[in-house]
């Protein structure tokens, strides 16, 4: 389970019994949300990224240990191929915001062995594009630089700045439009 902060949920994703069922409390009610996603497995671990406004899934096992990543923004379920650490359950995962990641401690295959590793995982952040050079790398912090590369983005119609299809989830559209500027300035005055 993981609490999304954003949106005011707890998260519970799999079980022992094969079961892959996403669910979230409010509260006050239970509401299973039917989605495609990570397979039936027990004994992974969950924590809600805050600056990319999803909960992370990582690992588990069913008959097999599980090192696949996953991340449910609310809706979907999308798999994020990414390289890391190795299969393991018994894990623990924890957010930090500080520097804006997510850390994952221990755990290991069924068969073991159990170990005492440290990962951590940084998202992605959609408002952070420059470190103030106007070279387009990110510097891991949001500034008014960062702003200004957007705004030259946009103006010259540049594919860089699409960067949302008017449905607030992120998800481009081939097309720079006011959808674009107006996703860019919520997520850089939200700090990513």
């Amino acid at each position: 389970m993981a609490y999304d902060s954003t949106r005011r949920k707890t998260v519970l994703f799999g079980g022992s019994s094969g079961s892959n069922e996403t669910w979230e409390w409010d509260g006050t009610t239970w509401t299973q949300r039917f989605a495609n996603g990570p397979s039936s497995r027990m004994n992974a671990a969950m924590v809600f990224d805050a600056r990319s406004r999803v909960t992370i899934l990582f690992g588990g096992y069913r008959q097999t240990s599980f090192g696949d990543t996953w991340a449910w923004d609310g809706q979907a379920w999308s798999q994020r191929l990414i390289s890391g650490p190795s299969a393991r359950m018994w894990h623990v995962m924890a957010y930090d915001a500080s520097r804006g990641g997510s850390i994952l401690f221990g755990g290991g295959p069924i068969s073991g062995p159990f170990n005492n590793e440290t990962w951590e995982l940084t998202s992605d952040c959609v408002a952070d594009l420059d470190d103030g050079t106007g070279s387009g790398i990110s510097d891991g912090g949001v500034t008014t630089d960062d702003l200004l590369y957007y705004l030259d983005l946009y103006a010259t119609l540049s594919l860089r700045a699409d960067l949302d299809n008017g449905t607030y989830t992120g998800t481009p559209d081939g097309g720079v439009t006011i959808d674009d500027l107006l996703f860019f300035l919520e997520r850089f005055q939200a700090g990513c």
